[in-house]
């Protein structure tokens, strides 16, 4: 188990308020303008085909989309609070187990909500207004950003919850901005068509790739530095869930729910 080195617990502990909280909220504002790009870069390439059908495709999946953030806020804000907390009281062994436990909890429920979707998907999307000409291109761009997507876009989001609150909020950023801009890199080479000309299904196997190279990044933080961050994904400390999972939730279950009804309320 690694130990909180002093770098970690500085700025918690010493650093100037106004500089640590500049220190954490700047990567942290940053990486959530990267999160919108890959939507907007998804639109603005599609619609540069200028086809009605397959710029709708791309709006209508959106709330299903968006719902992933709700999802990882779960237990990524809820974990990302609790790690913080428990290295303010130096207890690294408590971090490890809370971030182990938020990884696979986010994990799970990803896989979830890939098989709800995939079993509903008709009448969900045509609640969010596809039509019968609309409908087929909107089900294969959710293919890939939900069904596909939803567990790297989770781990996306989740895992770079966790490195901040670590304390690595640079960290962070680079693997978010990463992702985004690869997204826009790939969106053109799958979307148009000088090049693959996959249209909106192009630029749903673009966000899946971009979140899952993102997720991987953060992810190999984790496992192949052992020595220099307290954060665990070992299944073996799932056996701590009871002890902490009730306060994860209790802190991520609003964000999330700020998040699920604003989904709602997109529709």
């Amino acid at each position: 188990m690694a130990s909180i080195s002093k770098d970690k617990t500085y700025v918690f502990e010493a650093m100037p308020v106004r500089q640590a909280v500049w220190k954490q909220a700047l990567p942290a504002i940053a990486s959530q303008m990267v999160v919108l790009i890959y939507n907007l870069a998804d639109t603005y390439f599609v619609g540069m085909l200028d086809d009605p059908i397959q710029t709708a495709a791309v709006t209508v999946a959106f709330p299903s989309f968006l719902m992933l953030t709700a999802i990882s806020n779960l237990f990524g804000v809820g974990g990302a609070s609790r790690v913080a907390q428990s290295l303010g009281e130096k207890r690294a062994d408590r971090a490890a187990q809370i971030s182990a436990i938020s990884f696979w909890g986010g994990v799970c429920c990803a896989i979830l909500y890939s098989l709800l979707f995939l079993g509903i998907a008709h009448p969900i999307l045509t609640l969010c207004g596809a039509k019968a000409d609309t409908y087929a291109t909107a089900r294969s761009y959710a293919q890939w950003v939900i069904v596909f997507g939803a567990l790297p876009t989770i781990m996306n989001t989740l895992l770079a919850n966790l490195t901040r609150a670590e304390g690595n909020a640079n960290r962070a950023f680079w693997g978010v901005t990463m992702g985004g801009i690869l997204n826009i890199i790939l969106d053109p080479l799958f979307i148009l068509p000088q090049f693959l000309g996959l249209g909106a299904i192009g630029a749903g196997i673009a966000t899946m790739l971009s979140n899952l190279t993102a997720a991987l990044f953060l992810l190999g933080n984790i496992l192949f530095n052992q020595t220099s961050t307290v954060l665990r994904v070992d299944p073996k400390l799932l056996r701590y869930t009871r002890e902490h999972v009730g306060r994860i939730l209790a802190i991520g279950f609003p964000s999330a729910l700020q998040i699920g009804l604003s989904c709602i309320l997109a529709v």
